[in-house]
């Protein structure tokens, strides 16, 4: 049901069940929602700080793609 998929996109539902997990410590629904904030999911004035909020929780339990992406963020804010 990643996103909704399953039963058609709602992605304002599939972000509150992230929300949901991400809230216990889920480093998969942590890298989730922050992923989707790079990708513009969301209200636009809070992308950017939750975006890297969400990836760093992420990264502090060793999640590979939350480790990648804030090294990306890193790389493009110094260009």
């Amino acid at each position: 049901m990643r996103w909704g998929w399953a039963s058609g996109r709602d992605l304002a539902e599939a972000a509150r069940w992230y929300k949901l997990a991400a809230d216990t410590g889920d480093r998969q629904a942590i890298f989730a929602l922050g992923i989707a904030k790079l990708k513009g999911r969301g209200r636009p004035e809070k992308i950017a700080p939750e975006r890297r909020r969400y990836l760093k929780r992420a990264a502090a339990q060793n999640h590979p793609g939350a480790l990648y992406n804030l090294g990306i963020l890193a790389i493009e804010i110094m260009a």
